[in-house]
């Protein structure tokens, strides 16, 4: 039975520290990692949900737990980027991370973004998105440089 006429929508930046404990506890029971391959942490929950210009983040409540959330900045004057979506288990294909991503396209297009592309690290992800409207894009490739080697070698000579 959906459950898509309980769900309430709301910024991440209105969540109190039970709620932010619900999102990390969320991200790390979908095995969400970002993209230096760390599993996140409080501090990566608070960065997400702190308001800024270029970035919204977005929580489904369902009689007071969240049970999705979703993260995308602007990248540009006219792109926006769909970089995290989560939903618990027994509550997906409900259309619940349907809404989160509509309420970030929305968000988005009042500020004038022209087009949104999403972060896919898994065919799951891949299927989800072109349900949403989502083509193939640029395949890009992320490259990787450990800095705090360079620091610590610099600092001794």
């Amino acid at each position: 039975m959906s459950q898509l006429s309980k769900v309430t929508l709301s910024t991440g930046h209105a969540c109190n520290e039970s709620e932010r404990e619900q999102i990390l506890n969320l991200m790390r029971e979908i095995k969400e990692v970002n993209l230096s391959g760390e599993v996140f942490n409080m501090d990566n929950v608070i960065y997400y949900i702190e308001p800024d210009l270029s970035s919204r983040f977005y929580v489904a409540i369902i009689e007071g737990k969240i049970v999705g959330y979703v993260y995308g900045t602007i990248e540009s004057t006219i792109c926006g980027c769909l970089y995290y979506i989560g939903v618990k288990k027994e509550f997906r294909r409900q259309g619940i991370g349907k809404l989160l991503v509509e309420k970030l396209v929305a968000q988005f297009k009042k500020q004038g973004i022209e087009y949104i592309y999403a972060l896919s690290t898994n065919q799951r992800m891949t299927d989800f998105s072109s349900h949403l409207g989502f083509a193939e894009g640029e395949k890009m490739t992320y490259m990787k440089r450990i800095i705090s080697d360079d620091i610590t070698s610099k600092e001794s000579t």
